[in-house]
């Protein structure tokens, strides 16, 4: 299946896709038993160092990029919100607000501020929003807005209900319920002019755009107050907003526009080609209700109804998965007629409107999907068909179409694998096909192909070994076949064969090897050792896609000279299937990747502008902990007893990273080098004497960050009698 004639050069043709909306970003789902917390979360901040914070049910979690945990109020009430500002984290409860700040150990301590209020009462508030504006924190209640500064409480309590507050053009801007939009001055709230258009629509949140102030409403979609002229949004994203309950507005840094709702979750909206991204249950969400979002960096934070949400933006692979198992494992893939078409163990798909349909009548195992002059062939458990759009025409009934290609040096001559032996193939003028079955000693599945010359073949049985063919000059009969067998030669099971530059190449048993027709006997290719234990998913005149069929599934692009890239991302290694993933290339820069539950595009010069850009974060290092104390890094002339270091654990993180990974050396009176795929980096039974740590982050091509270090001593004491 891995053949040149997939690549398409009609790159013009790629905007056309009807399934660009449906590739969406890789999610990262985190469920209340993950984070120890309650499942509603309605606030998020993020300090400079990415670390997150939750206002959550059960009160403030705290992640630092690997580990969770939950920090009470005093009176165990719920925070509906919370605000990142310096060194402090400012959080709003039930008639409560203040601010919480880490200790020397890195607990968070809280700090009450309402003891600040003079002459003003509660009245059952909740503090749904915080905002920093100048030297200012402003704490907003439905009721009121309290404004702390100079360690001084100032309330602004008008007769309206509270729904929104954001700084504009110099200004505080104030959403009042179903009454329109008001501005703060002079300890109380004006209204704006030319509000009618809000009147009795109930406002949920506000951001600034290009053009204007973007004001969302519950049911009724958003308008734009560009200066004093408000006006229903003109967006195509604004009759979705309406249906399914706008909550939450993010102003992308990608240019796009989030919209987090209530019933369908987040829609990541393109002002310029007006089209949305959906990111909900069918795509992977947890949960639709989404009650917080916010962007750090290259991610987007949701806080769900039920969970928290991590979301990888302008990722360079981007996945359609089946999440209801309709589609099944995905065998190939092909691009004809302006149309992508989906092979898989359940039949033949392809994507109209951008909705995933059906092939009528093609159900049971495709194992091919090829252009064969100019004709879109399907390799089925029951023949070969033609694909006319979306109808199937029967071409071949020899069962298990598994792999066809072109008969060097023939114009319309073909050659294919099926389930018993070889069958060929010879377009007729007319545009039909002439199908014959190969006579001779071929009478075995032949799952892979690939010619040396018009005559030679070389074919794989998926059980039994290899083969080397010779087929008489009308191609329709088998002149002889030799078995390769022997000390130097591959092993029988599961080979690969491919024409390489004029060679033929093997891949069996984690081992490349090549056919040398000198010698007439199978060597090892010098050229591949040290691409042993990767299994080549795509080549071409230029480059090499390699997949590691270790744990790490990690796949390298490379010219085998000087460009080379590695890419690593958890989801593409968690779907991709050993011996049955396949890569189809719609350009130097674009391919899709087969996966277990759907497929991937691939972006390779995005992921070499993130490359390019992206300077890998030096990991922060928190605590070590011996079996007794837990210490703080930057302490100076770090001892550990002894009879406290069999096991001692030094916690990393990097919260600007995704599922970041680790490279760590120890060095001391025992040595340590290895890869890391958590911040919890683990020592036993270490001798005593004087030790250096460092560590790094590792990016997706496996470079380092610099490193972060730390230096500590087992002291001897209380080993020996004294």
């Amino acid at each position: 299946m891995l053949n040149s004639s997939k690549i398409l050069i009609l790159l013009y043709l790629i905007p056309a896709l009807t399934i660009a909306q449906n590739l969406l970003p890789p999610i990262y789902n985190y469920k209340p038993l993950e984070y120890k917390g309650a499942s509603k979360n309605w606030g998020l901040s993020v300090n400079e160092k990415g670390e997150l914070f939750v206002a959550n049910n059960k009160g403030l979690l705290y992640f630092n990029g690997e580990k969770w945990s939950l920090n009470k109020l005093p009176n165990n009430t719920i925070i509906r919100s919370a605000a990142s500002v310096g060194d402090r984290i400012y959080t709003g409860s039930y008639e409560e607000f203040g601010f919480w700040k880490k200790n020397k150990t890195g607990v968070l301590e809280y700090t009450s501020l309402t003891h600040l209020i003079k002459n003003h009462l509660f009245t059952s508030e909740e503090f749904w929003e915080i905002l920093q504006v100048d030297n200012k924190i402003l704490f907003r209640s439905f009721s009121a807005i309290y404004i702390y500064e100079n360690d001084k409480i100032t309330v602004i309590d008008p007769q309206e209900i509270i729904s929104d507050i954001i700084a504009y053009k110099n200004r505080i801007i104030v959403a009042a319920g179903t009454e329109g939009l008001f501005e703060i001055k002079d300890e109380a709230i004006v209204p704006l002019d030319n509000q009618g258009l809000l009147v009795d629509k109930t406002i949920t949140d506000m951001v600034i755009i290009e053009n204007g102030l973007l004001i969302g409403t519950k049911l009724n979609g958003c308008y734009l107050l560009d200066d004093a002229k408000l006006e229903p949004w003109k967006a195509m994203v604004n009759d979705e907003l309406k249906m399914h309950q706008l909550n939450k507005i993010l102003n992308l840094t990608t240019k796009k526009i989030a919209f987090g709702t209530i019933k369908n979750g987040v829609y990541l909206f393109d002002p310029d080609t007006q089209t949305s991204q959906v990111l909900n249950k069918e795509s992977g969400l947890q949960n639709n209700t989404v009650l917080a979002m916010l962007q750090f960096n290259n991610q987007l934070w949701l806080g769900l109804d039920n969970g928290i949400a991590r979301v990888r933006l302008n990722n360079p692979i981007t996945y359609y998965t089946d999440y209801y198992g309709t589609l099944g494992m995905v065998y190939d893939m092909a691009f004809h007629n302006n149309k992508l078409y989906v092979g898989s163990n359940t039949g033949v798909f392809y994507f109209e409107n951008n909705e995933l349909k059906f092939v009528e009548g093609s159900q049971g195992h495709v194992w091919d999907l090829e252009v064969v002059a100019d004709n879109l062939f399907c390799g089925h458990n029951t023949g070969t068909y033609k694909l006319n759009h979306t109808k199937l025409e029967k071409v071949s009934s020899f069962s298990g179409g598994y792999e066809i290609k072109k008969i060097p040096e023939q114009n319309s001559s073909y050659m294919q694998g099926t389930y018993n032996g070889l069958v060929k193939y010879k377009k007729r003028e007319d545009d039909s096909w002439e199908v014959t079955k190969v006579d001779g000693d071929v009478n075995f599945p032949i799952k892979q192909l690939c010619f040396e010359t018009p005559n030679i073949l070389w074919a794989a049985h998926p059980y039994k070994g290899f083969y080397r063919i010779h087929i008489n000059n009308d191609f329709d009969e088998v002149v002889s076949i030799k078995q390769y067998i022997g000390e130097n030669a591959p092993s029988e099971f599961n080979i690969k064969i491919y024409n390489i530059k004029n060679q033929i190449v093997f891949f069996n048993d984690k081992t490349w090897y090549k056919y040398d027709p000198i010698l007439d006997r199978i060597i090892l290719f010098e050229e591949f050792q040290k691409f042993n234990n990767k299994e080549l998913l795509f080549f071409d005149d230029s480059y090499f896609w390699f997949v590691d069929n270790e744990e790490e599934k990690e796949i390298i692009h490379t010219n085998l000279k000087t460009d080379s890239l590695l890419i690593t991302d958890l989801q593409l290694r968690e779907r991709l299937v050993s011996d049955s993933q396949n890569m189809i290339k719609l350009s130097d820069s674009l391919a899709f990747i087969t996966l277990s539950d759907g497929f991937a595009k691939i972006n390779r010069s995005q992921f070499q502008k993130q490359l390019d850009s992206f300077a890998l974060p030096t990991p922060t290092l928190n605590f070590i902990k011996d079996e007794k104390d837990t210490h703080t890094v930057n302490q100076n002339a770090l001892k550990i007893p002894f009879k406290y270091s069999h096991d001692i654990t030094i916690e990393v993180a990097s919260p600007e990273l995704i599922q970041p990974r680790y490279h760590y050396k120890l060095k001391g009176p025992k040595n340590y080098e290895a890869y890391a795929t958590n911040g919890f980096i683990n020592f036993q039974n270490l001798p005593y004497g004087d030790y250096f740590f460092n560590v790094s982050t590792v990016g997706i091509d496996n470079e380092t960050s610099s490193p972060s270090t730390v230096e500590f001593k087992i002291s001897p004491l209380g080993t020996f009698p004294r």
